[in-house]
């Protein structure tokens, strides 16, 4: 138990010092490994501590911002310091990876602990769930439907000015799927940990992006990434999803929640018996 405060505290003085640290990505590596060993013998504290760090390297902003970078560090400058383009760029990747691992681990391992913070956490992994800058869905937004015809001229007249090797070697570089695939499975364990009552991540809303009046649930944004690129990250998205279908059946089942498609109750009968409907 001290040595678990003396880390919690180390990163309470991290955070009041602004990330200022040559040892962060050794600090947030421990913070995981403590979690995933003893993590039943954290508390509140030590958890409210900890996660407004990880959610630092995971601000939601970053992965909504049209004109983001991946080979630019974040906003963390001290903790980049000295460092070349792609060694910030790898080490960006990494600290994000490894928050998303830990969230991971505190979700299974302390469930009760991590609630007042999972509507953070889920946002934050709904967005680097699709946290891809280096390639574009087309169809991500439905605000920028009226721009396609000019951004598909921009991008035909941008063509030429790349060769094919460089479109190739860029692809090849792109480790931004492990992000994505971190806080798919961030998701994952949110799904596990709500299994006996899955119903928010059919109900509960979230903005798809930053400034946007667009929202979706958990369960329609993992549907939505049906069309992730990367299989390794799409094969992870299809278990999710497959998961919160299998533990929302059994909830119906134990009649935790009524399925909207099967129940022939009325209003005043659901609203009696007190179970949340849910439309798949």
């Amino acid at each position: 138990r001290a040595r678990i405060a003396h880390k919690t505290d180390g990163s309470k003085s991290l955070a009041s010092s602004d990330l200022r640290s040559a040892d962060t990505r050794s600090l947030i590596r421990t913070m995981c490994t403590v979690s995933g060993t003893v993590g039943h013998r954290l508390n509140q504290g030590h958890i409210d501590r900890i996660v407004p760090i990880f959610l630092r390297f995971c601000d939601p902003a970053d992965a909504d911002d049209e004109d983001y970078d991946s080979d630019e560090p974040m906003d963390t400058d001290d903790v980049m310091a000295g460092m070349g383009e792609e060694a910030a760029a790898a080490m960006q990747i990494e600290l994000r990876e490894s928050c998303f691992a830990g969230f991971e681990s505190f979700v299974l391992r302390c469930p009760a602990l991590i609630r007042p913070h999972l509507d953070q956490i889920v946002y934050s992994a709904l967005a680097y769930m699709r946290f891809d800058p280096n390639y574009t869905y087309d169809d991500d937004d439905d605000d920028a439907e009226d721009d396609e015809e000019e951004e598909e001229e921009m991008e035909e007249e941008e063509e030429d000015e790349y060769s094919t090797e460089d479109d190739m070697s860029d692809e090849d570089d792109d480790n931004n799927w492990k992000v994505r695939r971190s806080a798919i499975r961030t998701l994952t364990a949110v799904v596990e940990a709500t299994k006996h009552d899955p119903s928010k991540l059919w109900i509960d809303e979230f903005a798809w992006r930053q400034n946007s009046e667009k929202k979706t649930t958990v369960a329609g944004a993992l549907v939505n990434r049906f069309k992730e690129r990367e299989e390794n990250c799409r094969v992870d998205i299809i278990e999710c999803f497959t998961r919160l279908l299998s533990y929302t059946v059994s909830a119906s089942s134990a009649g935790v929640l009524v399925l909207a498609s099967c129940t022939s109750m009325d209003d005043d009968a659901l609203a009696a018996s007190g179970a949340v409907v849910v439309d798949l």
